[in-house]
């Protein structure tokens, strides 16, 4: 992909330390991105466990795991073009704080309060996560001595070993400790707060000049946005449906509640190598047939865990699905900025945030529509066992495109 100088924002730099390196900074933010999305994946690692406890239904249990996903995209989409004049990290503070209410579920009292409680907490936590996430972005941008695709890439991967990594620590934290255990959590959330501060984290502030947006001038042949962002729509679908559903059918199957965080670590562990590869074939191969590529070799393989989840090994499988299914939406946002259609700062939600949000809204439906006409102990089997055909329906859209647009190169020169 060309750069566009037009498409290139004016900002302050983020930091003023001389010639010091900006690299700790850079670990900082990845580390803030650790912590705070660690919160959000350990939800559905802990269902089970959670069901157990405070006898929960499963519906309240598919609640408790998409709305407080859905607040997240919300918050951000909501928040993230404000404070555009200030350069300090004010939401990383506040969000903080919040994120940590997600760890307290200790609190929540067994009986027919659960639910209205553990709802509260996630959504308290979820909120702090989504006011986070915007102005790390910003101060990532900002960080104008390291090499943008590297300060970007290191960022990203830190959101998905948080939560990936994150399900699997929490479990365990609680099979220890009971869930008492997930105060552990918020010293990360202590310590990344205290480094803001050391570290002096501040945001780049936008230049007032209106800076041109459109894709109209780039020397690359582009395309639409919204073909591309509708090919990786049922795919997100398979993803939400898939890790939320996945810890609840292990432990049907009686594999202990860490297990299940194992799993969902191995998924999620797999989609940063997956990103590193997929994102390296990009600079050779067109973005548009590497995603199809991705779905179409991942769906598959995903389809085999569906037979052989009962054996342990058959984790392994999940790290080569997860790197195929998962690195198409970095590819997304990556594709989307010098896409036709919309406004830069439109594609860019939409890609970052819209995508998640449509594919929950999307589980939620099911969800209650399948309760209707089945048991809600079907609902997890039956999600398990064919949410691989969302993400086939994904690699049937890109290969249309790519047919549709068969003048693409192959190739990049």
């Amino acid at each position: 992909m060309i750069n566009d100088p037009a498409q290139e924002q004016s900002v302050q730099p983020a930091f003023n330390l001389g010639q010091l390196s900006q690299w700790p900074q850079l670990l900082l933010l990845t580390f803030i991105h650790f912590s705070i999305d660690s919160y959000m994946g350990m939800i559905p690692a802990l269902m089970p466990g959670i069901i157990a406890h405070f006898g929960i239904t499963v519906i309240q249990s598919v609640s408790l795991i998409i709305i407080p996903s859905l607040l997240v995209n919300i918050v951000q989409l909501a928040v993230g073009h404000t404070r555009a004049g200030k350069n300090f990290p004010l939401f990383i503070y506040i969000g903080g704080v919040l994120t940590i209410c997600g760890g307290a579920i200790n609190f929540a009292p067994v009986g027919d309060a659960a639910f209205f409680w553990l709802m509260l907490l996630f959504c308290l936590s979820a909120v702090g996560v989504g006011l986070t996430h915007p102005e790390c972005f910003r101060a990532v941008h900002g960080l104008d001595r390291i090499i943008p695709e590297a300060s970007t890439a290191t960022f990203m991967i830190g959101g998905q070993f948080g939560y990936g990594l994150g399900a699997w620590l929490t479990a365990f934290l609680v099979v220890k400790m009971g869930f008492a255990g997930l105060w552990l959590m918020s010293l990360a959330v202590v310590i990344m707060l205290i480094l803001t501060v050391l570290l002096r984290i501040q945001l780049p502030v936008e230049s007032q000049a209106k800076v041109k947006t459109d894709s109209s001038e780039h020397t690359g042949q582009t395309l639409s946005f919204w073909p591309i962002w509708l090919m990786v729509l049922p795919a997100a679908v398979t993803c939400s449906v898939f890790l939320s559903l996945l810890p609840q059918r292990l432990s049907e199957m009686g594999f202990p509640l860490d297990f299940g965080g194992y799993c969902h670590w191995m998924f999620m562990g797999g989609s940063v190598a997956g990103l590193i590869f997929w994102s390296a074939l990009t600079r050779k191969v067109n973005t548009v047939l590497c995603m199809t590529l991705a779905f179409a070799i991942g769906t598959p393989i995903l389809f085999a865990y569906m037979f052989f989840m009962q054996y342990e090994l058959s984790a392994w499988l999940l790290v080569f699905s997860g790197g195929c299914l998962m690195a198409p939406f970095t590819l997304l946002v990556k594709e989307a900025r010098f896409a036709q259609g919309f406004n830069l700062g439109g594609r860019m939600a939409l890609a970052a945030g819209g995508t998640w949000l449509v594919s929950n809204l999307a589980f939620f439906g099911i969800s209650y529509a399948f309760k209707r006409f089945s048991t809600e102990a079907m609902l997890i089997k039956y999600g398990i066992d064919y949410s691989w055909t969302a993400s086939l329906l994904s690699a049937i859209i890109g290969l249309w495109i790519w047919k549709k647009h068969c003048n693409l190169a192959f190739w990049r020169i």
